[in-house]
């Protein structure tokens, strides 16, 4: 009766081991399916960096040119009234010759 109940026992025990096993191999394959999708979201969140970086560039080069474009078009109207002011002068100036 006692080496019954003792196989018994050890038939619970390696059931429960059993049980033990098929969990664990469970989480693994959970760890592991987690660890994939972190990887690929690593990878996206690089990818995501990245053309951050290259829009925040493209912006600064845009921002330089029409800083560019704005000094020259400043330049341009300053050197067109002084031209416009010149024209007025000479052209007072020659009627000016008539009275």
């Amino acid at each position: 009766m006692a080496f019954e109940l003792k196989e018994a026992e050890l038939k619970r025990k390696e059931a429960e081991l059993q049980r033990e096993k098929a969990t664990i191999a469970t989480l693994s394959g959970t760890l592991e399916a987690k660890g994939k999708a972190l990887e690929e979201k690593e990878v996206a969140l690089r990818n995501a960096e990245a053309t951050l970086k290259e829009k925040e560039n493209s912006l600064s080069s845009l921002e330089e040119a029409a800083r560019v474009q704005q000094e020259e078009t400043q330049k341009n109207v300053a050197g067109g009234c002084s031209k416009f002011r010149c024209c007025w002068i000479l052209l007072f100036r020659s009627l000016s010759w008539f009275h």
